[in-house]
């Protein structure tokens, strides 16, 4: 029987002993929610919700995301929420889920808030709880599960926005600058149905048109984008100006509110950037490197023609779309990429991107009339060529993945006359 005891300790203490070295070396995700205590149904909270992640462990977490939820109670599921342009018990919030890519042991992150965070419309008065969930998706393992979890309490008065369910909205949420005073545009859809459609945009600087360009933007419910303005090195301001941007020059969208697709914003440039040169823009700026095997590799993958529509028998709409693809092993991210798309020696559209996953792809289109009888595009059809440049210190801003380890795949041209074969 001592035997026995001793054995039943021993075994005790090992699992102990055990759980303890498991803890020490795990992840440990805490969360924190703070809540304005008053709101109205329909309204967008936005960042007036605070959060706050916690690793109180002693690995560093990856790739996890945070749900923000509305609840009669404070209790949920531990698994991803699901939106609903009406109230349902534990509902996301709309644009109510954020991703955050790492986050070190003992460290407290404030979790940065891109949503609009709406209250569905059809609300009733009452006591709810918002709740905040860390990791619904089990994709970090931890040791203890049932921190993951916050809620704040909040009365809701019903009775308030009207929910605009099945609605289109298209925004211009933000106009800035860079680091090297070009401008940039940020779009959000505030609407309830997905946006994939091609935009007329217009850009003023110091009541001067300086861009009226189409822009292909593909936006969920509650997501956001933003793409620079320009050609390389995109429109820069100098000093002070005033900079007035209108998305949806020609309404394409009908929209429940269409005064916010006009934004006017007053910047200062603090540096100013001397433009490439036409001979730079027309070569790749970086000298030749070794192909590596594991290494971001965007390449120019594809020129596509789609005719649009079809306006007389050799007579049509027709877009031209570049695609750009990572072809390499690794993410290419930390900016400085740019893509343009010439027609001949004219450039049409350019687009600058930052970040491309393994295998993924970023597209830049122009639409344009053309007429297969006539003797510019028929008989001789001009060449559309994809180009990929990046800036000229790229390879000494210390980030290695933004190093692109393939440059013999930049560049790609395709003949016009399979336009022609579209229109007959």
């Amino acid at each position: 029987m001592k035997k026995y005891i001793l054995s039943v300790i021993f075994i005790v203490f090992i699992i102990f002993i055990s759980g303890s070295m498991i803890y020490g070396q795990s992840v440990d995700l805490k969360i924190r929610i703070k809540c304005p205590g008053k709101a109205v149904a329909g309204q967008n909270l936005k960042e007036s919700i605070q959060v706050f992640v916690t690793n109180a462990g002693k690995t560093a977490a990856k790739n996890f995301s945070v749900d923000l939820i509305i609840s009669k109670n404070a209790s949920a599921p531990m698994k991803y929420a699901v939106y609903s342009a009406t109230f349902k018990e534990d509902a996301l919030l709309l644009g109510g889920r954020e991703f955050v890519a790492y986050l070190g042991a003992g460290q407290t992150t404030s979790v940065k808030l891109n949503g609009n965070n709406r209250i569905p419309g059809n609300t009733p008065t009452g006591l709810y709880f918002l709740g905040a969930i860390v990791d619904p998706g089990n994709s970090v393992p931890e040791f203890y599960e049932n921190n993951n979890m916050d809620f704040c309490r909040m009365k809701i008065k019903g009775g308030g926005l009207t929910t605009a369910v099945s609605k289109y909205d298209i925004d211009i949420t933000d106009v800035y600058l860079d680091k090297k005073c070009r401008i940039w545009i940020k779009h959000t859809n505030n609407g309830t149905k997905k946006i994939d459609k091609i935009f007329r945009e217009k850009v003023w600087v110091n009541g001067i048109l300086k861009t009226d360009d189409t822009e292909h933007i593909v936006l969920a419910p509650g997501a956001w984008t933003a793409h620079g303005v320009g050609a390389n090195p995109g429109v820069i301001v100098s000093g002070a100006a005033t900079i007035k941007a209108k998305v949806d020059v020609d309404n394409v969208l009908t929209e429940f509110n269409e005064a916010n697709n006009t934004k006017v914003v007053n910047v200062r440039c603090k540096k100013l950037i001397k433009p490439l040169s036409t001979v730079q823009l027309n070569r790749a700026v970086l000298r030749p490197q070794l192909i590596r095997r594991d290494c971001p590799d965007p390449a120019a993958h594809k020129i596509n023609f789609t005719l649009l529509q079809q306006t007389a028998t050799f007579t049509g709409r027709v877009q031209i779309t570049g695609v750009v693809k990572n072809v390499g092993l690794k993410e290419f991210k930390g900016g400085g990429g740019m893509a343009y798309l010439y027609e001949g020696s004219t450039l049409r559209k350019t687009k600058v991107f930052s970040n491309i996953l393994p295998g993924g792809t970023i597209s830049l289109s122009y639409i344009r009339t053309w007429y297969a009888a006539s003797p510019s595009e028929g008989e001789f059809p001009p060449t559309y060529k994809l180009v990929i440049l990046y800036d000229p210190d790229i390879l000494k801003d210390g980030n290695k993945d933004n190093d692109d380890c393939t440059l013999n795949n930049n560049k790609l041209s395709r003949s016009g006359a399979a336009i022609n074969e579209l229109l007959r």
